[in-house]
């Protein structure tokens, strides 16, 4: 496994993931309500379905982008080496923990306690909003269990699958 590119890699491809959520949620708070737990969005007008829709098609194109990308990057890099499948898929994993990681710093840890009064203007408590609220209610269980067991090993597959299909073009 190639440690510079894999850190290059994860580190790029989690900038762009906090970066492009970062600034979708910034100018449209909206789409981050129905994400949040139900005590954090207490007394907040529901998302609407359209509003639910418009999120989830641009956060669907924004990782069609990120494994497409990662998937011909890693066949860039590998395509003259002998790896297995296994290895393709440890990469793509630990891309989706740089993901994880830079998802816990910049938008649980700066985004949401820097929007609280956004939220606050929707209807929701700002007290809700700090730093340890959304440690222990949200980013315990999204960034420790359900990141580390379904999501990064999603990644890894579908990367590792993509890298092998463009190798044997």
């Amino acid at each position: 496994m190639n440690i510079s590119r894999l850190i290059f890699d994860g580190l790029s491809t989690g900038f762009i993931f906090a970066f492009t959520v970062f600034i979708m949620i910034y100018h449209y708070p909206r789409y981050a309500i129905f994400q949040m737990p139900k005590s954090f969005t207490k007394g907040i007008v529901p998302t609407t379905p359209g509003e639910k829709k418009k999120c989830l098609i641009s956060l669907s194109i924004l990782y069609v982008f990120l494994l497409l990308f990662n998937g011909y990057d890693m066949a860039f890099v590998y395509k003259e080496l002998d790896v297995s499948f296994l290895t393709l898929f440890y990469h793509g994993y630990l891309i989706g923990m740089f993901m994880n990681v830079f998802d816990i710093i910049f938008l649980d840890m700066i985004l949401i306690p820097i929007m609280k009064n956004t939220f606050f203007e929707l209807g929701g408590n700002p007290e809700k909003f700090t730093n340890k609220n959304v440690f222990f209610k949200l980013t315990i269980l999204e960034h420790f269990v359900s990141w580390p067991i379904i999501i990064c090993p999603i990644v890894g597959l579908i990367t590792a699958g993509i890298c092998e299909l463009f190798m044997m073009l």
